[in-house]
């Protein structure tokens, strides 16, 4: 039996049975994929055609796929997204209805999620997002 692959984000399922090294070098190269998928969240391009790399080498899109996105700008009518130039897709409210210019806001953070056709919005975390980012590590904690 050989190595299988996550669905979604292609992590590394080791071979039952495997010896102990090779499961930690999966683990390791499993949780570096975690590090960039959470590190490659900020949009780029302009306020239409918004681009995400996500560190993972996407080959294609899958239903359930889901982002945490920053957005680098405010949108404009009917914005697209496209992960690892796989293409553009629209991005819709949950509802599965167009977005109007300005509903993904510049600095907020949004889950979307692939439903095999776009991107839909399904959650907003951008208050939570901010009080994350205002934590600061401590030397002595």
């Amino acid at each position: 039996m050989a190595n299988a692959y996550t669905s979604l984000y292609r992590f590394i399922k080791p071979e039952v049975g495997a010896d102990a090294d090779q499961w930690g070098g999966h683990t390791n190269t499993d949780w570096d994929s975690v590090d960039k998928l959470f590190g490659a969240i900020t949009t780029a391009a302009g306020t239409t055609a918004f681009t995400l790399t996500s560190g993972q080498s996407l080959t294609a899109y899958a239903s359930g796929q889901r982002f945490l996105i920053r957005m680098n700008a405010t949108c404009a009518a009917t914005p697209t997204l496209n992960v690892d130039g796989l293409g553009a897709k629209a991005i819709v409210n949950n509802a599965n209805a167009a977005l109007a210019a300005g509903d993904l806001v510049s600095g907020s953070y949004y889950i979307v999620a692939y439903d095999g056709t776009s991107f839909r919005v399904v959650g907003n975390t951008s208050a939570k997002m901010a009080a994350i980012e205002a934590l600061t590590w401590a030397d002595d904690r």
